[in-house]
């Protein structure tokens, strides 16, 4: 779709803002879950990250978490990523947003990842 970003994903999961500043995707996030790992843990949550094509593991820092509670961060939200770093986790690619611009999108998921 015209509205994400071609190829998003796989930039997005071999680099980070410190590598490509003016990279500044716009993508969907199809599921977002929260984690907590036990009592008194911070919220943290988990997100997948679509381009329309691709996705990728993702997780939000821990300043978004009030996107979250505002209703603003929910499956199927588009957000254009401002900042983020990816991570190997256990051989998987985790993308961290650490700072995100919320995209106004009423609909269901985009494309066909």
């Amino acid at each position: 779709s015209t509205m994400l970003t071609p190829n998003a994903v796989a930039i997005l999961s071999s680099s980070s803002s410190t590598d490509n500043p003016s990279f500044n995707p716009t993508v969907q996030l199809l599921h977002v879950k929260n984690v907590r790992s036990g009592a008194g843990a911070s919220e943290r949550y988990r997100v997948v990250l679509s381009d329309g094509t691709r996705t990728v593991q993702g997780m939000l820092a821990t300043q978004l978490n009030s996107l979250v509670s505002a209703g603003q961060v929910r499956d199927n939200a588009v957000v254009t990523v401002r900042e983020f770093i990816s991570n190997d986790v256990s051989g998987k690619k985790v993308v961290i947003l650490l700072n995100i611009e919320v995209v106004p999108w009423e609909g269901g998921r985009i494309g066909d990842p």
